[in-house]
């Protein structure tokens, strides 16, 4: 039996629809597939129908974590025959009504892995050279299974946010996984200041020096095997943008957390807050304040992305 992904997953967001007799998705203007691509390490959440019933949540349990979870494995190909396990951290079923229930209503199973490390992608040959795609396969009981084609790339930078867990994003609470020394979230309430360190964890950041295979948690610091770019945009609520090298620099440290399997760390200081920033003010009647004053941007050769913060402002 053939089951169905749903196409278009970062970590934990959805994309799609599935219905009882057939899958939406996605609507709007153009066509809603464009190519996935995942890059070495990358934790990628895929919302898949067929598979079987999914009756609980699942998580994994110990390192190295396995390519088998629930009853269903993960794999995928490169160079045909050959088949490397993925790790499968969660399995969760999620009703495709959202928290109701009822007749025409499906079940999607948000299933979570770590794209092997050990894939060839673009930065590892020649420019001009074509890499071949992925090939994840995922196979529930019996005879079902989905797969799906991933295009390899060096890096896809992903700053983990609030709203990257399937509850979270039932809540509605979203903001940046962005902490102080100490451990604790940077808040309007609780703002960064002009010369602190602080840390912002993401995925996606690809090959650290040294190598940490699949699967395994990083025993001690892993650098990425080269350093990101960073720059700061102190606008107001400024979404993320790709860093311009003459005013950019490399972060202060970047690589995988120890005791970890497929996060990243990446620590930043705070420059000097320019003249005539404005400080984040609360929502009010519904309307949007300044919710942040400065946007970290993040990149990679082949990637970026930011996270928006509050900082302390000189009265």
């Amino acid at each position: 039996m053939r089951a169905r992904v749903l196409l278009g997953a970062f970590l934990l967001s959805a994309c799609g629809i599935s219905f009882a007799q057939g899958v939406v998705a996605g609507a709007g203007y153009a066509v809603p597939f464009p190519p996935l691509t995942a890059a070495p390490g990358q934790l990628l959440t895929f919302f898949v129908t067929g598979l079987g019933p999914i009756p609980q949540t699942f998580h994994a349990v110990g390192v190295p974590i396995g390519n088998t979870l629930g009853g269903i494995t993960a794999v995928v190909t490169q160079f045909p025959p050959s088949l490397v396990p993925v790790p499968i951290f969660a399995i969760e079923p999620l009703s495709t009504c959202g928290e109701q229930t009822g007749e025409g209503c499906g079940t999607v199973a948000a299933i979570t892995v770590q794209v092997s490390i050990e894939i060839q992608s673009e930065s590892d040959e020649p420019r001009g050279t074509i890499v071949p795609p992925l090939q994840l396969v995922l196979s529930g009981p019996g005879s079902a299974s989905a797969r799906v084609y991933l295009s390899p790339v060096a890096d896809q930078i992903h700053v983990l946010g609030t709203c990257d867990t399937v509850r979270q994003q039932r809540l509605g609470l979203c903001r940046p996984l962005v902490t102080h020394a100490d451990g604790t979230l940077v808040t309007a309430e609780a703002p960064a200041k002009s010369g602190e360190e602080l840390v912002i964890y993401a995925v996606g950041l690809g090959g650290t020096q040294p190598y940490v295979p699949t699967g395994h948690a990083a025993e001690t610091a892993a650098p990425t095997t080269t350093a990101p770019m960073v720059q700061f945009d102190f606008h107001p609520n400024a979404s993320p943008s790709r860093p311009v090298r003459a005013n950019s620099q490399p972060a202060v440290y970047a690589g995988l957390v120890p005791n970890s399997v497929g996060l990243y760390q990446v620590n930043v200081i705070i420059p000097e807050v320019p003249a005539k920033t404005n400080a984040c003010l609360p929502t009010e009647f519904g309307y949007v304040g300044i919710a942040t004053n400065v946007t970290v941007n993040i990149a990679r050769a082949m990637s970026f992305d930011g996270a928006g913060l509050c900082v302390q402002v000189e009265p």
